[in-house]
């Protein structure tokens, strides 16, 4: 079960279940905080939110990241 504060309400339907570690995006806009999209499990909308990216997800990001030489993944002594 997800903590309180990966918890998102959805605006459409007003459904208290939709958690930050079910996305189906992530722009990660700066360290720690991201951009997310989760579809309603109640209405099926889309919800967009900035939030906090939760500390579960680090090691899922850093490794997409390396995987794509991207930003914070980035090998800086090549």
């Amino acid at each position: 079960m997800a903590k309180y504060d990966q918890i998102l309400i959805c605006p459409s339907c007003g459904a208290r279940d939709l958690n930050l570690l079910d996305y189906a995006s992530l722009l990660v806009l700066k360290p720690h905080v991201g951009l997310f999209t989760i579809q309603c499990p109640s209405c099926q909308a889309k919800v967009t939110s900035i939030q906090a990216i939760p500390q579960e997800l680090d090691g899922t990001i850093d490794q997409a990241a390396q995987m794509l030489d991207a930003g914070m993944g980035r090998d800086l002594s090549r």
